[in-house]
């Protein structure tokens, strides 16, 4: 994916959820370059990356993404479980942080 691509993509999160204050991943050219650093710093968001070839390192993320795949291994309608899963996480706190993702 190139930052184009990847600055698209995270602008219709960004329009849906409104902007973060921080985000992290992983280091990806994407998201590594000098044209998604500079989109960061004018949406004033707090960029950081993930330790290259580590993945525990990036465990809040990797832990969301191992939810949602065991979760649809259990859909059988995926468009009514998404939305259903997508109002659980959303409206539940998390561990570390004690905010839901909808606060």
């Amino acid at each position: 994916m190139t930052a184009h691509i990847g600055i698209q993509k995270f602008s219709v999160t960004i329009a849906r959820f409104g902007i973060p204050k921080a985000i992290t991943s992983d280091g990806a050219k994407c998201f590594a370059g000098f044209e998604f650093q500079v989109f960061c710093k004018n949406l004033g968001i707090r960029h950081m990356t993930s330790a290259p070839f580590h993945p525990e390192s990036n465990g809040c993320a990797e832990s969301t993404v191992k939810t949602i795949k065991n979760f649809f291994k259990k859909c059988s309608t995926a468009q009514s479980q998404l939305n259903k899963f997508l109002l659980m996480y959303r409206n539940t706190p998390h561990s570390t942080t004690r905010e839901t993702p909808a606060q």
